[in-house]
């Protein structure tokens, strides 16, 4: 978990993780739900507790460090961190035995990008949903933000991970101030997405490594990228010192822009909770950091109306368009033959 200097989340996140999470690997638990394992030493590690199916039952919603040869614990997951066990609990199956080494888990990448891991399986899953539902004589399957190959928005490269955080597809934590959430309300156990693929929705079921692909990166924070290399790049209205930049405002294709969705928008998204951004930058208030999941500007912020890999397909150029002025060539909008 090196340490990134931009002060932000983006794009490995939208409300989420600041940090990359690394799969180092699992160690036994006993019955009476100690563990007793090695770790390197310098180094950051945080932890969940997995089920019989390995799936997420309590997670850390912080890291713990060791020094060369020191030895330490915890009392457990469900305890409060500041009391101590009482000697009559510290009879521990662990540690009648040897320190266990890590296992690697095998068959997945020890640090998951989105595009290149997670987005063939909702592509894959994607294909499946809409052959059975043109097979069932329903309408085409337009999934939540999984379009392929990946959309990018002028901040998150992939307008799927935007659209999965507001659909609470995915259960993180976000970047909330709590923490001790009760179990099985954080990670893999808790995000809607899994219980989507597992075959009853629609019939459409995932491989059995898909699932575990899945599960391993909701459990390490659901990034975006898997490289810090993303960072403080490819984006419009970025932040740096938690001030955004690079909006693109003294664009002419951007003021062009702002006047045709203003005199042909406005009219229907009037409303506070359906302005549409003006601009690539526009956040319309509401925050980038802590983002309200029942806010219901999210539905039309700036991260899903604008698609810049497929400017056509954006949401701002689907609904039937009067005819407009021109406005010059960098601001003609016209809503695509296939809508």
């Amino acid at each position: 978990m090196p340490i990134h200097y931009t002060g932000g989340m983006e794009p490995i996140s939208y409300g989420g993780t600041f940090t990359l999470e690394r799969l180092v690997g699992t160690v036994p638990v006993e019955e009476d739900g100690s563990a007793y394992f090695e770790l390197p030493a310098l180094r950051s590690f945080f932890f969940v507790a997995l089920d019989a199916n390995d799936l997420s039952v309590k997670r850390m919603q912080s890291f713990l460090t060791v020094q060369p040869g020191e030895t330490t614990s915890c009392v457990g997951c469900h305890e409060h961190r500041t009391q101590a066990p009482r000697p009559a609990d510290m009879q521990l199956a662990a540690l009648r035995r040897a320190p266990s080494p890590i296992q690697p888990i095998a068959d997945v990448p020890d640090v998951i990008d989105y595009p290149r891991d997670v987005q063939p399986v909702l592509d894959a899953a994607l294909h499946k949903l809409s052959r059975l539902r043109r097979d069932r004589r329903r309408r085409p399957a337009r999934a939540v933000g999984s379009s392929s190959p990946a959309t990018h928005g002028p901040l998150l490269p992939a307008r799927a991970t935007t659209m999965m955080t507001i659909a609470r597809l995915i259960s993180d934590g976000r970047n909330l101030p709590r923490s001790n959430y009760a179990p099985r309300t954080l990670g893999s156990s808790a995000s809607r997405l899994l219980t989507l693929l597992d075959g009853t929705h629609y019939g459409v079921k995932a491989t059995p490594h898909q699932k575990k692909l899945l599960r391993l990166w909701i459990d390490s924070g659901a990034a975006y990228p898997g490289t810090y290399a993303a960072l403080g790049c490819g984006m419009i209205g970025n932040y740096a010192e938690n001030a955004i930049i690079h909006t693109g405002e003294d664009w002419p294709a951007t003021q062009a822009a702002a006047k045709v969705m203003q005199k042909t928008c406005a009219a229907c998204h009037a409303e506070p909770a359906r302005l549409l951004p003006q601009s690539l930058a526009d956040e319309r208030g509401v925050s980038f950091w802590q983002p309200s999941l029942d806010d219901p500007r999210l539905l039309t912020s700036r991260h899903i109306v604008f698609n810049l890999s497929r400017p056509s397909s954006r949401s701002s150029c689907l609904p039937p368009w009067p005819s407009l002025p021109a406005v010059g060539a960098s601001a003609a909008i016209r809503r695509p033959a296939s809508a």
